[in-house]
C-alpha cells in the first residue's frame, strides 16, 4: 500500500505507481486536500466518473461506478461523497431527525 500511494518525484499533479494519490506536495495532491480529500488517501480514476479510493487512515475503500464528467473537482460530486462516507462510518454520523 505504502508503494501504491507514493507519489512520483516532481509529477505537478500527483501519481505515483498508477495511482493518483495525496502524498508530496503536487498541486493535484493540495488540491484536493483543499477540497477535502484525506492527505493519505489514493485512488485510481476512470475516464466518466469511475473511481476506487482508498483511505488507509479511516480503513476505506470506496467504490463509485459513476457516469458523469468529471472535472473540476467538484462535478462528479466525489468529495461530497468521500465527506459524507467519513463522516458515517467515522462514529460521528448524525442521522436525519438527530441521534
Amino acid at each position: 500500500m505504502k508503494y501504491s500511494a507514493s507519489p512520483t518525484p516532481n509529477a505537478f499533479v500527483g501519481y505515483g505507481a498508477g495511482f493518483w494519490t495525496n502524498l508530496g506536495d503536487s498541486m493535484g495532491a493540495n488540491y484536493r486536500v483543499e477540497n477535502g480529500w484525506p492527505r493519505d488517501a489514493f485512488f485510481a480514476k476512470g475516464s466518466i466518473g469511475q473511481y476506487v479510493i482508498v483511505i488507509p487512515s479511516q480503513h476505506l475503500v470506496i467504490v463509485r461506478l459513476g457516469r458523469t464528467v468529471n472535472w473540476p473537482l467538484h462535478a462528479d460530486g466525489v468529495s461530497r461523497l468521500l465527506s459524507d462516507v467519513i463522516a458515517a462510518t467515522s462514529g460521528k454520523a448524525q442521522l436525519a431527525g438527530g441521534n
